[in-house]
C-alpha cells in the first residue's frame, strides 16, 4: 500500500478510521437507497445492485470485526441479505433462460411438424406434436416462481420491514464510533 501526503497542504490526510467511517456510512446509505428504489420484485437489476451494495459494506467491515463493536453483526447481517439477494438473482437468471429457450424450441418443433405434414407423414407429425420439452420448462418455471415468491416474502417481511433498518443503524453507529476514535487519536 502506498500513501502520499502533501506536507504544504492546509488539509491533513484523513486517518484510516475516518476513511473507514465515511465508506461505512456511504455503503450503508447506498444499500438503503438501492433497496428502496425497487419498484417491483421483478426488477432483477435493482435487486442485483442492492446485493452489490450489501457486499461492499460486508467486505469493508470484515477485516475490522475484532476491533470495532457491532462490525461482526453488520458483516453477518450483510452476508444473510447478500445470500438472499443472490438466490433471487439466480432464480431470475434461470427464469430468463427458460423464457429464452421456449421460442426457439417452439420454432424448431413447428418446422419439424410442418415437414412431416408436407411429406404426408401424419403419424410422425402427431408424435412430434405430442412429445415436448415444454412440459419440463413449464414445471421448472412454476417451481422457480414459487421459490421466488418465498424469497420475496422473506425479503419484504424480514428485511424491508425491519432488519434493513437495524443493519443500516448499526453501520451508521460503527461510523460514529470510528469518528470518535479518530478524534481521540
Amino acid at each position: 500500500m502506498r500513501s502520499e501526503q502533501n506536507l504544504l497542504s492546509e488539509h491533513p490526510h484523513d486517518s484510516f478510521a475516518r476513511c473507514l467511517a465515511n465508506l461505512t456510512e456511504a455503503h450503508a446509505t447506498d444499500l438503503l437507497v438501492t433497496l428502496g428504489q425497487i419498484a417491483s420484485m421483478d426488477d432483477a437489476n435493482k435487486l442485483h445492485d442492492s446485493r452489490i451494495s450489501g457486499k461492499r459494506l460486508r467486505y469493508l467491515l470484515e477485516p475490522v470485526r475484532p476491533y470495532v463493536n457491532d462490525a461482526q453483526q453488520v458483516v453477518k447481517q450483510s452476508k444473510q441479505l447478500q445470500d438472499l439477494l443472490g438466490d433471487l438473482n439466480d432464480i431470475h437468471v434461470l427464469m430468463r433462460e427458460i423464457d429464452n429457450a421456449l421460442e426457439p424450441s417452439m420454432k424448431q418443433r413447428g418446422v419439424r411438424i410442418q415437414a412431416s405434414l408436407r411429406s404426408d407423414d401424419i403419424d410422425r407429425a402427431r408424435r412430434e406434436a405430442s412429445m415436448s420439452e415444454w412440459t419440463g420448462f413449464l414445471e421448472l418455471h412454476a417451481r422457480l416462481r414459487e421459490e421466488r415468491g418465498l424469497l420475496i416474502a422473506k425479503l419484504r417481511d424480514r428485511w424491508l420491514n425491519g432488519e434493513l433498518g437495524t443493519l443500516v443503524a448499526r453501520a451508521r453507529g460503527i461510523a460514529q464510533q470510528l469518528r470518535s476514535m479518530d478524534q481521540l487519536g
